[in-house]
């Protein structure tokens, strides 16, 4: 998925963070490294999943079919972070609690 896309409104990033986060706590056995960019995609860090037997692509499958919104796109599942990796950040309690500045 290109960043660029989601870059053009905030609120789809939004969105992405909240579904990677519901995707995260249905499969907590997983070891969730986290969301990265590489300044053009967007990758999921996903590390056991091997331990479950599962393979990246059904993880994928899953992650597009139970998790992602229509309309904004879903990271692409790895496992490993790569040196030209960049973090981003998750919600915080503040941000779970208050969209743009609306509670819920």
């Amino acid at each position: 998925m290109k960043i660029s896309y989601l870059k053009s409104s905030p609120s789809m990033i939004e969105v992405l963070k909240n579904d990677y986060e519901t995707f995260i706590i249905q499969n907590y056995k997983f070891n969730h490294l986290g969301l990265f960019h590489d300044k053009e995609n967007i990758y999921a860090v996903i590390q056991n999943y091997k331990e479950f037997n599962t393979t990246l692509d059904e993880i994928q499958e899953l992650y597009n079919y139970r998790f992602k919104n229509a309309g904004v796109p879903g990271p692409t599942f790895t496992e490993e972070v790569k040196d030209n990796y960049i973090k981003i950040d998750l919600r915080n309690i503040y941000e779970k609690v208050n969209l743009f500045g609306q509670p819920f």
